[in-house]
């Protein structure tokens, strides 16, 4: 494993995950667990990683004149467990 790029191909991910591709974020965690002691398995799921970005590189947003283009805004709260505010 001394001469495979893990480091340098998991810092591309990772630079790619934080400015184009937050849908990369879960395999960047895991893979940088094993940054400090590789293995064949971890690299090959890097690999299989460089390909779901291959395959998905025609993926975007489109906007169109057309329509409300109002913004729509999600959270990622639980406020089930606030007893004052729920419903």
């Amino acid at each position: 494993m001394k001469n495979i790029p893990y480091y340098e191909a998991l810092g591309s991910l990772m630079w790619l995950q934080v400015t184009t591709r937050p849908d990369l974020s879960f395999a960047v965690n895991i893979l940088s667990r094993f940054a400090h002691n590789p293995e064949k398995p971890h690299w090959n799921t890097l690999k299989h990683t460089l390909a779901y970005i291959k395959a998905t590189t025609h993926y975007g947003v489109t906007f169109k004149a057309e329509g409300n283009l109002d913004p729509i805004s999600y959270i990622d709260s639980d406020f089930a467990d606030c007893r004052k505010s729920r419903l």
